[in-house]
């Protein structure tokens, strides 16, 4: 399963996106800000860059794992269907435990991607996150793992 990540929306501290699944666009996504970083760079670079909390993780290409509970999320309602297992990034070069998880502004990420809509009034904000990624896992992440399927995801 291939998942794209089209970065369209960029200011000081959001950024806004818009997420395919093998294809299908499935909705917007909220991330930190872009500070132009690229999953070729050197994880010097990348370090010297990066604003801890702050930054959206490098444009690249990224298993997606879900075969790790979530410690701060395990216990959220709309982890618990899945065990607590929340879609996580693998290998992502100078970042932890980044993750796709419900937000609505990038503040409460940390490198991370949360899913949802775009807001028609607030700008840098995204709505129905938990619904979206509810939809997400239910339509496409959970089935392909119960297949044995990989899934990537490719940020650009």
């Amino acid at each position: 399963m291939r998942l794209k990540l089209i970065r369209k929306e960029k200011a000081a501290g959001w950024t806004i996106g818009q997420l395919y699944i093998d294809g299908v666009f499935v909705c917007n996504t909220m991330e930190d800000a872009d500070r132009g970083l690229r999953q070729s760079d050197p994880v010097e670079t990348l370090r010297r860059k990066k604003i801890h909390g702050l930054t959206a993780i490098p444009t690249g290409t990224y298993k997606v794992r879900l075969d790790v509970a979530s410690p701060r999320f395990r216990n959220a309602s709309w982890a618990r269907p899945y065990g607590g297992i929340v879609p996580r990034l693998a290998d992502v070069p100078a970042y932890d435990g980044v993750l796709i998880h419900p937000l609505n502004k990038a503040e409460e990420s940390e490198g991370c991607i949360g899913p949802g809509i775009k807001s028609k009034t607030t700008p840098g904000m995204i709505t129905d996150s938990q619904r979206y990624y509810r939809n997400i896992m239910r339509l496409w992440l959970w089935p392909a793992k119960q297949r044995g399927e990989d899934v990537w995801i490719t940020i650009v």
